[in-house]
């Protein structure tokens, strides 16, 4: 049987020549040849004699058909020295002689047949289709390696089966040409794999388009052919040409790995539209972004964006995503803002987080598409996830405005510790106002990062926290700093309450020009805070008497809601300081400013009450009104408190140790009346051990802000 296989093998492996080192073009031509040459499927075969191949030689023949005639044929006897020398004079290469040479003889094919027939494994039924295949039966031979194929009336032999295809092919059988290939390309001997691939070049020149695919990947992986990656181009090509749209796309990768020309540009194009449209996502996102985003190939928004849009549909991501940002900048018009925003969607949830931060910024901001702050949240916190920080912050913005303080809580850490001086300020907003469970601590620290970031809301929020002192450790001197920055960055707000505690001298030195130039600042800002302020430097600072001009300005400003203005002008009625005298008025512009929380009025009510200036007197009502103004960390508020409770009367309860904390409160909050107050008791020995460098320390500082005394100009 070894005898019956080896012939076998040798036929098929000979029916068509296949030259590794010739070109592309030549390798398919030849391939062709030996196909052409082929005996029709039950045609007659004769064996072929010296005389005979002589004049296919000389007639030009293709060295391919020659060879494939005599394989197919015969030779009538094994050739001669002679014969070789007839041949070569013929023109016949030293190589076809050679394989002419090595081919069957008629009658070792017969031997062969009787061999084959001695197999006591096969069926008869196969042997008698095996005994009609060499006898040129294609049909039989078709039929016989089906059984070999299967197993089925003989031993199951995958070689044997490819090369009776094989022997069906050549003889017209197409579908026997298909079996043969895959049989011997699923081979793991190399022999069968390199037929394989002869076979498919075959196949290819037959416009059979997915053996020129088949082919291009052979050479381009160097199976059973030479790695050639300029031959696996010209294959897939064909591939292309053919009809096989994979093989359009391989083309074109191919051209890729090349310096494109003009001419690689169009081929390359073509190649990409043609895999597009049947469906090959990667070449209509390549198409897409050559024509929109790349200089080599002539720019084509409309056409490129089709084909990214085409991508998109086809579950590419990536050109989703582009379309989608090329729509939101108009770049593209055939899909709307709409259409952005679900595709956005789609590759927010793939993961894309800046697609997260778009699609959540189209849904917070409106227009082109209605305002859904719960889905831009979502889309934002999305984005968060993924570590976008401006999706952090974001969507930790949109889940405090929409009172979402857990998801809050969850997306503003991360932006805040990526340095994002907005979400650190909110951060502490939320800490401090947490429904339940404020975080002062946390609060102040959120905060302080922010100011450092520079963010001037977050520096304002830390200075007021610092004036007050409520939810921090008060420090009038670190409220100016913070104040400071966020003045410098236009928090005009901030700008006017730098300009009171320079104007008062509170944290440090007074200077009431200074102060003028902050509120003259903000004023020219619009911040009516700051006119009411300016006009009142300007008031106290005027060289002649009228006030009559600055009395309608605060006037005005009380009306318009800014308690400073009602303040000033109360103060002015009071005192009849360049105007009539009315206290009576002046009493109802304070209890307007005070009832709203203008902690300063409070205590200037508090003092008419005492006084009974316009208002009956009242020295337990001027107490509460003091207290309240105390409460509302105005220190001159605390230091009239003091007054009253240091000395009681039928209405106030004495308590000289609540007065020696009223008045120690009142200084270190930079009042210059409580720190005397305070020294005074040290002085005497009230509610203290009598200490007098205690007292001049105190009175010392008195002095420093402002207590215009003796002692304070004989230091001097």
């Amino acid at each position: 049987m070894q005898c019956s296989f080896t012939v076998l093998r040798r036929i098929a492996l000979t029916a068509i020549v296949f030259a590794t080192s010739a070109s592309t073009t030549q390798l398919v031509a030849q391939g062709a040849g030996g196909a052409a040459g082929a005996n029709p499927a039950g045609a007659a075969k004769k064996a072929m004699t010296v005389a005979e191949i002589e004049a296919l030689v000389r007639g030009k023949q293709a060295a391919v058909l020659i060879l494939d005639k005599v394989e197919q044929n015969c030779l009538a006897a094994a050739l001669t020295p002679a014969d070789e020398k007839t041949l070569s004079a013929a023109g016949a290469k030293d190589d076809l002689i050679a394989k002419i040479k090595g081919s069957c003889v008629e009658k070792l094919k017969t031997t062969t047949l009787v061999s084959l027939l001695d197999d006591s494994k096969v069926t008869p039924k196969v042997r008698e289709l095996e005994q009609a295949c060499t006898a040129g039966a294609a049909a039989a031979c078709d039929s016989a390696a089906a059984k070999y194929e299967e197993g089925i009336y003989a031993p199951q032999d995958k070689h044997r089966s490819a090369e009776l295809y094989l022997m069906a092919c050549s003889s017209g059988i197409e579908g026997a040409c298909d079996k043969s290939i895959d049989l011997y390309d699923a081979s793991k001997d190399t022999v069968d794999i390199v037929n394989a691939a002869r076979l498919m070049a075959v196949q290819c020149e037959r416009n059979i388009a997915k053996f020129c695919l088949r082919l291009g990947k052979g050479f381009e992986a160097g199976r059973g052919v030479p790695a050639d990656p300029v031959r696996a181009g010209k294959m897939y090509a064909q591939a292309c040409d053919f009809g096989a749209m994979a093989g359009c796309a391989k083309a074109a990768d191919a051209i890729e790995k090349s310096e494109l020309t003009a001419a690689d540009i169009d081929r390359w194009t073509t190649m990409r539209e043609k895999a597009c449209k049947d469906g090959h996502a990667e070449s209509c996102s390549k198409l897409g972004e050559a024509l929109t985003n790349d200089k080599r190939f002539p720019k084509d928004m409309v056409r490129g964006g089709d084909a990214l849009v085409r991508a998109c549909d086809l579950n590419d991501l990536k050109s989703c995503s582009t379309m989608a940002n090329m729509v939101v900048k108009k770049d593209y018009t055939k899909k709307d803002a709409a259409w952005a925003v679900g595709v956005l969607g789609k590759t927010c949830e793939s993961g894309t987080a800046a697609d997260c931060v778009l699609a959540g910024t189209l849904l917070i901001e409106g227009g082109a598409v209605p305002v859904d702050s719960a889905a831009a949240a979502k889309r934002f916190g999305a984005g968060c996830d993924a570590k976008n920080i401006v999706g952090c912050e974001r969507a930790g913005d949109i889940d405090y405005a929409l009172r979402n303080f857990t998801a809050a809580a969850t997306h503003l850490p991360g932006a805040c510790d990526a340095g994002r001086g907005v979400s650190c300020r909110q951060l502490g907003a939320l800490f401090l106002h947490a429904e339940g469970k404020p975080d002062s601590a946390r609060a102040i620290a959120s905060f302080k990062v922010a100011c450092d970031k520079k963010d001037g809301i977050g520096c304002s929020v830390l200075g007021d926290l610092k004036r007050i002192g409520r939810r921090a450790d008060r420090s009038l001197v670190e409220a100016r700093a913070h104040y400071l920055v966020a003045c410098d960055a236009s928090v005009m707000n901030s700008c006017v309450d730098l300009g009171v505690l320079i104007a008062t001298g509170r944290g440090g030195a007074r200077d009431v020009a200074a102060a003028g130039v902050l509120f003259e600042k903000a004023c020219g800002a619009r911040a009516t805070r700051g006119c009411v302020q300016s006009a009142h430097v300007k008031f106290v600072t005027r060289t002649g008497k009228d006030g009559a001009s600055f009395l309608t300005q605060f006037d005005e400003a009380c009306k318009n809601g800014e308690l400073a203005g009602c303040d000033f002008a109360a103060d002015m009625l009071m005192r009849g300081d360049g105007i009539a005298r009315d206290e009576k008025r002046a009493v109802a512009l304070l209890t307007t400013a005070c009832d709203k929380g203008y902690a300063e009025s409070c205590s200037n009510l508090g003092e008419a009450f005492v006084r009974g200036a316009g208002v009956s007197k009242d020295r337990a009502k001027g107490a509460s009104l003091f207290e309240k103004s105390c409460a509302g960390s105005n220190p001159h508020g605390c230091w009239n408190l003091g007054k009253l409770v240091l000395k009681g009367d039928d209405d106030i309860t004495k308590d000289g140790a609540k007065a020696l904390e009223l008045f120690k409160n009142a200084c270190a909050d930079d009042d210059s009346a409580g720190c005397v107050s305070f020294a005074e008791m040290y002085d005497r020995g009230d509610q203290v051990t009598k200490d007098r460098d205690e007292a001049n320390k105190w009175f010392d500082r008195a002095c420093t802000l402002g207590w215009d005394d003796r002692r304070c100009r004989d230091k001097k």
